[in-house]
């Protein structure tokens, strides 16, 4: 079972604190199964990650601004207390008003690439093993 693979809802109310200027907005978690007691919590733009980080303003900017964003920031893993990077794509889903993402915790691709990279590399060796049999094959029977 892959603990990585969550998704997270925000739900964005418009801040009554700056009526009149440009649109605020604030962010109430409604689902988050890696951190459940976040649910329901307003979450500031100052909201930080594991590391101490501010992430979220710059990823609720991008999200209003393009619909979408990607954001790096630093987690604690479910179920462990180890801290890593986690990159996570988000979708403003407008019709609610809502901003849903889901990402991918950086240690578990570099897990993938590298069980991936040596198995293509000796994939690799095996071929060219193969391919210096078959020359030298070849050039006994001249």
């Amino acid at each position: 079972k892959d603990q990585g693979n969550y998704f997270f809802v925000l739900k964005l109310e418009e801040s009554t604190a700056n009526k009149g200027e440009d649109t605020q907005w604030k962010a109430i978690m409604l689902v988050n199964p890696n951190q459940p007691a976040l649910e329901g919590q307003e979450l500031t733009e100052e909201f930080k990650d594991a590391k101490g980080n501010v992430f979220l303003k710059g990823m609720m900017n991008t999200v209003l601004a393009k619909g979408e964003a990607v954001t790096e920031y630093w987690v604690k893993k479910m179920d462990t207390s180890s801290i890593t990077r986690k990159t996570t794509y988000a979708r403003l889903a407008k019709d609610w008003n809502w901003i849903i993402g889901a990402g991918f915790y950086r240690d578990e691709l570099e897990k993938l690439i590298a069980m991936n990279r040596e198995s293509l590399e000796k994939n690799v060796k095996e071929e060219i093993i193969f391919i210096i049999g078959i020359f030298i094959f070849i050039f006994f029977q001249i």
